[in-house]
């Protein structure tokens, strides 16, 4: 995933939002970047076995389902866990 900056792509992409979302006034570094990964073969796999886990870990819908049930439990069961 190489994206510009918008809201919520740095909880997405965790530690590698710095190298992978860039500014929208940066075109020259985003197609660099864009370059770096199609070119590095072992970057990509890399990167993107780390995002795998990452969103398999964070963002899934047990987990979601987890979030939620803890929100309307109340306030009480986020401080619980």
């Amino acid at each position: 995933v190489l994206c510009t900056v918008v809201e919520g792509v740095h909880e997405l992409l965790g530690p590698h939002a710095n190298f992978l979302a860039i500014s929208a006034q940066e075109p020259q570094l985003f197609a660099e970047r864009l370059v770096r990964i199609l070119t590095q073969p072992e970057l990509a796999l890399e990167l993107g076995a780390s995002l795998r886990d990452r969103a398999e870990r964070n963002f899934s819908l047990d987990r979601m389902i987890e979030h939620y049930a803890q929100l309307y439990a109340g306030p009480g069961a986020l401080l619980a866990r």
